[in-house]
């Protein structure tokens, strides 16, 4: 993260196991990620992310597509 910053470059941060927690207490640990991150690295974005239930899944293809500027195309 230091690095990125340092370099002005964007960071995705996908919190996972996010099927582990139910839907508050994730939002919480979300809420907290981003408030710890926020003044020292402006431009990390978070989510959360589950592989198991494809939770955040198309969040994070969206945040890349929008990187690569994709422009709709998919992104496997």
């Amino acid at each position: 993260l230091d690095w990125c910053a340092h370099k002005q470059m964007p960071v995705h941060i996908l919190l996972t196991k996010a099927d582990k927690f139910k839907r508050g207490p994730a939002g919480n640990i979300l809420q907290q990620v981003r408030k710890a991150i926020k003044a020292d690295y402006p431009l990390a974005t978070v989510q959360l992310f589950s592989s198991l239930d494809k939770q955040g899944v198309e969040q994070a293809r969206e945040k890349l597509a929008s990187w690569l500027e994709l422009n709709g195309a998919p992104v496997a």
